[in-house]
């Protein structure tokens, strides 16, 4: 770098330009040139001195002396030497010329900028490789500011920072050890892992963290045994509810019992129960209804009783949820069992009582027949005639069939009749499904007379799907829908409203990750409720497009119809456009939605809908999931269930055994169209495991020691687990009724000669089997020592030389280390310092020398030496240090400079 300085004399120098060549940076050396003229008529000598406003940037020739003749200009080059921790910034270097002729005094001024550098080093001292449980676990960590620019440093740390040292400033150069602390557990069964932490933030925000890891083993005390039982999983939670329901709020507890798991050994029986407390608000899809049950199952029986969903069959009672009990037993291919029940969310059926038997004549075959009686509650049916129970008991048998033709024909039928007092009724079902190559079809069809008393009565329903291969990538597409009229579900929660949907098309695979659909149809939809909110039918054609590029998948749709509306009676156009996309980034499904709608089918003509939303899950660590949804509003159609419209849900996993949920969300119940409620929701879990039978047995352990040049073998105690045993005169040692797994094997120094050291590393990680006698053998012998120091030696040069200037080396900044593959010993000393590792094993080890940031000052003969270290002895070591020098060369003829002046024409 070129910093030039141009002077036009008053008398004999003159005003000082200067021109920005760059910055300099610390470490470095450089020189700035000054052109000096003597504008005079007559000869000058100038004494010339150089300063620098900053000592750490100095001018290895301070003084010099000029002479230059009448009108002569001389270029003086001042060479500079910057020191590594000079700071940042602007400095100023200046130049005074005195004329010897008459004294007179001038100061040239020239500005030159000093780089800013900024770097840190993160290093342990004598990092720990384990600490015993209940011990504590403490690593100095040594901060160095390696830049030339003051630091104030914030540090961070999942573990405690020993001192409260949470702020550092550190000038430049400086260094400071930082202990990190943590205690660990006394408790600890096994042999765990820690990671002691630390993170180093600067004060620019922009700038990355350094950041800090170092792991440490953690060895039981007393460690715990490996699990040998075979245990019975059992989960308990309590939830804390919360909900404002259209303006009324409640709050309560509700607790949870489950538990599900195999008893026997072979895992041919199994047990579950469930206990959940009263609901303290009102039930919704996002709480739980109160609940006790335990059944039990094994190869031939199943066995139920409490709250559960019964059923006989589709015809006679699909789905009635409530409570009683269950018995099915199971005797070759014959199947005979039965069921009592009171149902809780259906007032008409005070208790219904249910037989079944089926026979399997292979995997597919089966016959069924089964009888069910209701009884129905006081003040129900209204005589004879009535369209459902005629507050008379109802008996329904029926039966069942299925199996399958040609290899491609499933089949399935149900006939039922009913008797309530007078009336009688039937119910019929048949299902069947096609597959064949390229061709899947399937029917369900489900009829019932009007005075039939089962789940259906007065209805019909279908469903039929059709999907054809016509080429290679062109499928035809069809399918039908009805909607059963009238059923008897439970009043727990509201029916859809009822659908009348028939549709054909194309699907065309473009790509193998892209589709688009097209879509001719028919769909009528009428509101269950009284008044109706929509009531119409509609003709269509859809338009869908799939495509998946990378993560992200991209769903569009667009649906063109003509609708009639029943309620307003008029007919109208009714287009949606649609767009669903969703991405699996960093962790986190993102998926957003919206809609379009311009319809006919509510309360206006051409109204205008939008619809939108998103939802983002996201593990932010395996023990961390967070959920975030929001939706803008619901369509009609959907007001039969509740309907979140913003919620937030965060699940924290603590350690195996525990967790933590916690979720709010805005909704609108079920029903309503407006409305909206907050329910809240904390819930803690716990899991056990209770032991019911032992699995594993006991293993052992044995071994000896050898001797290897130490006085005795005998009475050396050696730990393992709770167990302890001791060498007799041979050194052979035993450890009996051990749990087979993995151990750790120590040995007890408090019973062994200071100077004898185990020929292997201990304590030793052992992994013991169930199914063998496991072996350990190992020596003792006397151990080595090393010992050396840093010696600073002064360079003999004849030349001229110029030296770092600045100040003298920290003590502490050099890092000797010793290994001998599986082991790593690490001291810090300083320069002219003594060092020592004792306590070695004899064998090959090899000792290394890192000067660090004191690399840029000083060098060493040697950064390694590799030795063979007999037992019982100690190496000396010496490693020579010699400052850094540097040869400065000064040009011996001075540089003429002129200039033509150019001539006016």
């Amino acid at each position: 770098m070129v910093l030039c300085i141009y002077a036009v004399p008053s008398r004999a120098q003159g005003v000082i330009q200067s021109e920005d060549r760059g910055e300099l940076r610390p470490g470095s050396a450089s020189s700035v040139p000054f052109l000096i003229r003597n504008a005079s008529s007559q000869s000058r000598s100038f004494h010339v001195r150089v300063h620098s406003s900053d000592s750490l940037v100095r001018a290895v020739l301070p003084t010099d002396r000029l002479v230059l003749q009448a009108g002569d200009s001389a270029v003086l080059i001042v060479p500079l030497v910057v020191h590594p921790g000079t700071s940042p910034g602007e400095k100023v270097l200046t130049v005074s010329t005195v004329d010897e002729s008459d004294g007179y005094l001038r100061d040239h001024v020239a500005k030159i900028r000093i780089s800013s550098i900024r770097e840190l080093s993160i290093r342990p001292l004598d990092p720990l490789v384990y600490v015993r449980a209940g011990e504590p676990m403490r690593q100095q960590v040594v901060i160095k500011n390696l830049g030339n620019a003051p630091e104030v440093l914030s540090l961070r740390s999942r573990g405690h920072i020993q001192g409260n040292m949470h702020v550092l400033s550190l000038s430049p150069g400086e260094e400071v050890s930082v202990g990190l602390y943590h205690q660990t557990d006394p408790g600890l069964g096994s042999v765990q892992t820690h990671n002691l932490d630390l993170s180093v933030f600067t004060a620019d925000t922009s700038a990355a963290p350094y950041i800090f890891n170092h792991v440490v083993s953690v060895i039981p005390v007393r460690p715990k045994k490996d699990d040998i039982y075979q245990r019975f999983p059992i989960s308990g939670s309590l939830s804390l509810l919360g909900m404002n329901d259209r303006g009324v709020k409640e709050t309560g507890l509700q607790g949870e019992v489950h538990g599900r798991g195999r008893l026997s050994k072979g895992g041919k029986d199994e047990l579950e129960f469930r206990a959940v407390t009263k609901n303290p608000i009102q039930f919704n899809t996002f709480s739980r209804y109160e609940e006790y049950y335990v059944n039990y199952s094994r190869k031939n029986l199943f066995v139920h009783l409490g709250d559960k969903v019964f059923s006989s069959s589709m015809l006679t009672e699909y789905a009635r949820y409530g409570r009683g009990a269950e018995i099915r037993f199971d005797v070759g291919r014959l199947s005979v069992g039965g069921f009592y029940n009171r149902p809780r969310f259906y007032r008409d059926i005070d208790r219904e009582y249910g037989l079944r038997t089926t026979l399997r004549l292979d995997s597919i075959t089966r016959f069924t027949a089964g009888y069910l009686y209701k009884v129905p509650s006081q003040g129900t049916g209204t005589g004879p005639g009535s369209p459902y129970l005629s507050g008379r008991p109802a008996h329904l048998p029926y039966i069942m069939g299925q199996t399958r033709l040609f290899r491609d024909v499933g089949i399935l039928g149900e006939l039922s009749v009913s008797r309530s007092g007078l009336d009688w009724g039937t119910g019929y079902r048949l299902r069947a499904n096609l597959n064949r190559s390229g061709l899947q079809a399937g029917l369900d069809l489900v009829g019932a007379s009007p005075t039939y008393a089962g789940y259906y009565n007065n209805t019909t329903m279908l469903n039929g799907n059709l999907r054809y291969l016509l080429l290679k990538r062109v499928e035809i597409l069809g399918s039908v829908h009805r909607d059963a009229r009238n059923f008897h579900r439970d009043t727990l929660l509201y029916a859809a409203p009822f659908r009348n949907t028939m549709q054909y098309g194309l699907n065309f695979r473009y790509h193998k990750d892209g589709s688009i659909m097209f879509f001719n149809g028919y769909q009528r939809y009428r509101d269950r409720l009284v008044p109706q909110q929509f009531n119409y039918d509609e003709l269509f054609v859809r338009i869908s497009l799939e495509q998946v590029i990378s993560d992200l998948h991209v769903n569009l749709e667009s649906q063109f119809g003509k609708t009639r509306n029943h309620i307003t009676a008029f007919t109208g156009s009714s287009n949606y456009f649609t767009a669903n996309l969703s991405i699996d980034r960093l962790n986190t499904l993102f998926s957003l939605f919206g809609s379009l709608a311009r319809t006919s089918r509510y309360t206006e003509r051409d109204q205008r809908q939008l619809y939108y939303g998103g939802r983002a899950i996201s593990r932010l660590s395996p023990r961390t999931s967070v959920n975030l949804f929001y939706q803008n509003n619901y369509m009609p159609e959907d007001y039969f269930r509740d309907r979140s419209q913003f919620e937030l849900g965060v699940n924290q996993r603590v350690g195996e055994s525990h967790s933590f949920d916690l979720s709010g969300r805005y909704m609108i119940q079920r029903g309503s169209l407006g409305n909206r409620d907050f329910i809240f929701s904390l819930r803690y879990t716990m899991k056990l495991g209770i032991p019911i039978r032992k699995l594993a047995r006991y293993s052992s352990l044995r071994g000896s020691v050898r001797n290897l040049g130490v006085g005795s073998i005998e009475g050396i105690r050696l730990n393992l687990a709770d167990n302890i045993s001791v060498t007799d005169q041979n050194g052979a040692f035993s450890f009996k009724n051990v749990v087979p797994g993995d151990h750790i094997l120590e040995i007890d120094r408090s019973g062994i000669p200071l100077g004898d050291i185990p020929d292997v590393p201990l304590p030793v990680r052992l992994n013991i089997s169930e199914d063998s006698e496991r072996t350990f053998d190992f020596g003792m012998t006397r151990a080595a020592r090393i010992s050396g120091k840093f010696s600073l030696e002064r360079p003999q040069s004849a030349g001229t030389v110029g030296e770092r200037t600045g100040k003298p080396p920290r003590t502490g900044g050099i890092i000797i280390e010793a290994s001998n593959g599986s082991e790593v010993y690490r001291k810090r000393c300083g320069i002219g310092e003594a060092f020592d590792f004792s306590y070695l094993r004899p064998g090959k080890w090899t000792v290394r020398a890192y000067l660090g940031d004191l690399s840029k000052e000083y060098r060493m003969d040697r950064d390694h030496i590799e030795m063979d270290l007999a037992p019982g002895t100690e190496s000396q070591l010496t490693f020579r240090i010699t400052r850094k020098e540097f040869e400065i060369r000064q040009q011996a003829e001075s540089i003429e400079i002129g200039h033509i002046k150019e001539e006016k024409k």
